[in-house]
């Protein structure tokens, strides 16, 4: 719970932060005025992915989950991800997306999709200190592979199968000065 509410906080101060510098742009700088309407859009979003995540997890529990199977623009759907989390790159990272174009689409919750994308890449932003986190695709035969790499501290042996579990963190993360 901690941990979620940590992460429900997050985005509520990217936007009350936002609304404050807006106030003093809306007048005098329409270009950086749309820089921060931008920020509050995606926070936003953000706050409502993770309400979402939070009731879906519930749902699991209840198995009442629905999944919504549409025709999802793979590309699309990185470029998105990628670009919602270039502002938290610091100076000495870069993050890249490697998909080629026609990659394809599939038949998948472009929900979930995103939801998975976006956790994927937060995590190789908050752990890279330095160095490129890729993001790639490929096709083979009627599937596509999606990857998330990065230079950053990687995960143990002894917690790669607890990935996925509700609330699960690696012991770095709780360790670390990361917030």
């Amino acid at each position: 719970i901690d941990i979620m509410g940590h992460e429900l906080r997050t985005p509520a101060t990217v936007v009350k932060l936002n609304v404050a510098l807006l106030e003093k742009y809306i007048n005098s700088n329409p270009k950086e005025f749309k820089k921060y309407l931008d920020r509050i859009k995606q926070a936003v979003e953000t706050e409502i992915s993770l309400i979402n995540t939070l009731l879906t997890s519930a749902k699991l529990e209840g198995d009442k989950i629905e999944v919504k199977r549409e025709k999802v623009d793979i590309k699309e759907e990185i470029e998105m991800s990628v670009h919602g989390h270039i502002e938290e790159v610091n100076s000495k990272t870069k993050l890249v997306s490697n998909v080629p174009r026609g990659i394809g689409y599939v038949y998948a919750d472009r929900v979930r999709v995103a939801e998975i994308l976006n956790n994927l890449i937060s995590n190789a932003v908050k752990y890279t200190k330095q160095g490129t986190i890729i993001v790639s695709a490929e096709a083979s035969n009627s599937n596509i592979r999606i990857s998330v790499k990065d230079t950053g501290v990687g995960i143990s042996k002894e917690d790669l199968d607890r990935i996925g579990e509700k609330f699960f963190r690696v012991g770095h993360y709780l360790e670390s000065d990361i917030v």
